[in-house]
């Protein structure tokens, strides 16, 4: 349904891959190559509730609640680069967990496989190779795990592209193009129509004797297979205006979906809704976990 780590991919290779240079009126991003060596630190929670609903013929059949509830902690250093961004890294995994609720109550409560592990993770072309550091492949359910997390390694950066040569004024929201939108936050084709994606400068502050643009984002979007899926998201992004790092990300807003199952005669329609809540913070410049 939603796939926030696409999103949390970005902005961390956003966060070695450009610049901001700013006026006392406007400001503007510019591309910056990154640098063999740079680390960064990166905390992600994800938090979904979704209650599910069964009808038929205008009845309820059944009605339960779900939940799901991430937290990860893992630093990366650069070890290889190029104009696009970082093609070869190092990626530590201090913490891995994931728990599942239903009806309230915990289901299971898991500690992923990468959790503790590190990995060498590099891309040649359009194939992405994973290691441990010896050079070993992994169990194939660490495998997935990194390349879902790093599958835009070494890809040119929708942010960049979107950030470059563009002049932002305080309270100036700019229209985000569908494609970069679906590739911002990882829906790759899942979600057919795109309503709106907007970001906007809000204000500028000091954060740590850093100026820092504060970016509000506005998202609505449905799907185009057989399902009636919505998203309004809305969020906050924070970057260092002197470096383009990535200090904060949020996201959060409801979803449903209609999902009508079952043969001509006796359908049955499942509702599904709820909400999700996505965060990052970065870090830079040594380990922190």
């Amino acid at each position: 349904m939603f796939n926030g780590r696409g999103m949390l991919i970005l902005l961390v290779l956003t966060a070695w891959t450009t610049s901001v240079a700013s006026s006392a009126e406007t400001y503007q991003v510019h591309f910056h190559a990154p640098q063999v060596g740079e680390e960064v630190a990166l905390a992600i929670d994800l938090n979904l509730e979704l209650k599910v609903d069964v009808t038929q013929f205008g009845q309820a059949i059944d009605s339960t609640s779900h939940g799901l509830t991430h937290r990860q902690e893992r630093q990366m250093r650069i070890l290889e680069a190029n104009r696009n961004g970082a093609t070869k890294v190092q990626v530590d995994y201090a913490k891995a967990t994931q728990t599942v609720h239903s009806q309230g109550k915990p289901v299971s409560n898991a500690v992923q496989p990468v959790a503790g592990k590190s990995y060498l993770v590099a891309r040649t072309g359009e194939q992405l190779t994973v290691t441990d550091l010896s050079g070993q492949t992994p169990p194939e359910a660490e495998l997935q795990i990194v390349k879902d997390h790093l599958q835009f390694l070494g890809r040119p950066n929708p942010l960049v592209t979107f950030f470059a040569n563009r002049s932002f004024k305080i309270g100036q929201r700019v229209k985000v193009p569908v494609q970069l939108a679906k590739e911002l936050l990882g829906f790759g084709n899942t979600v057919g129509h795109v309503d709106t994606f907007g970001m906007t400068l809000s204000e500028v502050r000091t954060i740590e004797g850093v100026s820092c643009g504060v970016f509000q984002i506005d998202f609505v979007a449905k799907d185009n297979n057989n399902t009636a899926m919505t998203m309004d998201i809305g969020g906050e992004l924070i970057l260092q205006l002197p470096t383009g790092r990535t200090l904060k990300a949020s996201l959060a807003g409801p979803v449903s979906v209609a999902d009508a199952r079952g043969p001509a005669g006796g359908q049955y329609m499942v509702n599904t809704s709820g909400e999700i809540r996505l965060s990052t913070e970065s870090w830079y410049g040594g380990k922190r976990f």
